[in-house]
């Protein structure tokens, strides 16, 4: 791209929000440019799709193409260190029906499909590094360094700007702050191991939680392999965030991962991240968007990552079509982005706030069908919690707000349900 080029909009970033995004606009005749510093594919965490998201991969033209690339997963096993209580979800008994399974994926390999379908889709690509943005009247400037050519710099123009830039959020600080979630200050500690062998009962391609010493594993199927992590608060992970060489052995105390693979090997080494809930006050200034891991990301037990960047990237390219045809509407609209997008962030961050809560714990371990309380938390762990309209989606929230009920009647009794036991749990390195 020599010299200055204008676009309808810039997109900060070609993650699955950003590439959502962009596919969006560009399906819809805008003109739309990805700025994204990073050669795909490259490794990414966040592999378990939700049902929720299928719909919305369909409409971005790639659902067959994820399906071919992934393993079907069918539901959510949530299980005791040991193996000794086991809970299983089916997406199919969710109360809102929809998609009834979704996919476990590679993201090097999703990632990069989604943003070479966004270039198919008419989405100008340029590998570059944003290293200023300026918004002036009626858009913005961004100064760019050429990631091809030794001391390149271009620049482009373009009426609205959406930062998609993932946990590094270019913009986010011009708006307000990152604010990160003081309950879900946590870290995790993640590999690939060879593909574990399936147990008695398990059903394959099911993603499985594993509950242990106030943290909890995930074990994720894929084609290939198996993704593995321990997730914790930071402050207690110890050992296994400083020394990688003790997350096999920790992996191996576990009877319930241990059965699974035995004579298994790592494909790679332990990889860290910590810190990773946080939402940004405000998720849209002048002419700017925040969509993705660039406006708030939530602690990854319900699976919620990719859904809800590609939730915020619909409501994203809603928002910014009809402020193009509409500009002096730019307030309202974006501020109606903001708080949907808000809305359906903190009620995710609710039940994962919960998840480690032992009275929150009784109740979703202990599930019941009265009042279809079941069926709807299935509903929000398969991502239907969106901003599905009508009376269904109604009596989803009612039963949500009445599961909060059952569990503030139960902390203070803790009678309404049977109380798990999760204790000889096997202790954390260093602990």
């Amino acid at each position: 791209m020599n010299g200055a080029q204008n676009f309808d909009v810039a997109v900060i970033g070609g993650g699955p929000a950003g590439s959502a995004t962009a596919t969006l606009l560009a399906q819809s005749g805008v003109s739309t440019v990805i700025v994204e510093q990073a050669t795909f594919p490259r490794f990414h965490i966040g592999e378990s799709l939700l049902p929720g998201s299928m719909p919305i991969l369909e409409r971005l033209g790639v659902g067959d193409a994820v399906r071919g690339m992934g393993t079907p997963k069918h539901g959510a096993e949530f299980c005791s260190h040991d193996g000794a209580l086991r809970r299983r979800y089916r997406f199919k008994d969710s109360l809102l029906g929809g998609q009834p399974s979704a996919v476990q994926i590679e993201r090097a390999q999703f990632d990069a499909l989604l943003l070479q379908n966004a270039v198919r889709s008419g989405a100008t690509l340029v590998h570059a590094r944003v290293t200023e943005a300026n918004t002036e009247a009626g858009g913005a400037r961004l100064q760019l360094k050429d990631l091809h050519e030794a001391g390149g710099h271009q620049e482009l123009r373009c009426k609205l700007l959406i930062d998609a830039s993932g946990q590094s959020s270019f913009l986010a600080r011009r708006f307000g702050e990152r604010v990160h979630d003081e309950q879900l200050k946590n870290a995790a500690v993640f590999t690939h191991y060879e593909s574990a062998a399936p147990g008695p009962g398990d059903v394959p391609g099911d993603i499985q939680v594993i509950l242990s010493g106030g943290g909890w594993w995930w074990h994720i199927p894929l084609p290939g392999c198996s993704s593995l992590g321990y997730v914790n608060r930071a402050a207690v992970l110890g050992g296994l965030g400083r020394a990688p060489e003790a997350f096999d052995p920790f992996l191996r105390s576990h009877a319930f991962l241990a059965e699974r693979f035995a004579s298994k090997r790592a494909l790679m080494p332990p990889r860290t991240v910590a810190d990773y809930s946080y939402v940004c006050t405000h998720l849209s200034g002048p002419g700017t968007l925040l969509v993705g891991d660039a406006a708030g990301f939530i602690d990854p037990v319900f699976s919620t990552g990719v859904h809800l960047a590609l939730r915020g990237a619909e409501c994203a390219a809603k928002a910014a079509r009809e402020c193009l045809a509409a500009p002096k509407h730019q307030r309202r609209l974006f501020a109606q982005y903001e708080a949907r997008l808000l809305s359906e962030i903190n009620l995710y961050r609710r039940f994962v706030r919960g998840f480690y809560d032992p009275a929150f714990l009784d109740l979703f371990l202990n599930p019941t069908d009265t009042f279809s309380l079941r069926s709807a938390v299935t509903s929000l762990l398969a991502g239907h919690g969106d901003g599905a309209a009508g009376l269904r989606h109604l009596g989803l929230h009612s039963r949500a707000g009445l599961f909060w009920l059952f569990h503030a009647l139960h902390s203070r009794r803790r009678s309404l349900v049977a109380k798990v036991d999760l204790s000889g749990a096997p202790a954390l390195p260093g602990s």
